[in-house]
């Protein structure tokens, strides 16, 4: 199973990285994942942006084909593991990101992002970058 970060998400509705767009033909729609975070994030982008109408119904049309993933009790468990080892090592990374690396962890999803160099922080959790690798 793939989760996709928000950033992966965002180059797919632009249509403007061909790797990661092969990357994802390569996958049927049920092995892929998106958490409710970057649902969040994505729809705050069409809201928040010049053509909101049109934007919604691309960011829906998108999401329709794979399961979202719920921030939940389990994934706070991960939450609270993850960000206690990383204060541990003195590292830090964003919330948003905190929360995608649990909802990975527990559903025992590889995170696919670009944002490689923050996610390596999290010790065992399995990223790809489909972007790098195109």
């Amino acid at each position: 199973m793939y989760l996709l970060d928000t950033n992966v998400c965002i180059r797919l509705l632009k249509g403007d990285s061909p790797s990661i767009t092969a990357r994802l033909r390569a996958h049927e729609p049920h092995e892929i994942r998106l958490s409710a975070i970057t649902k969040g994030e994505l729809l705050y982008g069409a809201r928040h942006s010049q053509r909101v109408e049109g934007n919604l119904n691309r960011v829906l049309a998108f999401a329709a084909p794979f399961l979202s993933l719920p921030f939940d009790d389990v994934c706070a468990e991960h939450y609270a593991r993850i960000r206690a080892d990383l204060a541990v090592r003195g590292l830090i990374i964003g919330a948003m990101d905190l929360c995608l690396a649990a909802i990975a962890y527990t559903h025992d999803c590889t995170l696919v992002t670009h944002n490689v160099q923050e996610f390596r922080r999290v010790l065992g959790l399995r990223i790809e970058d489909w972007e790098a690798e195109g």
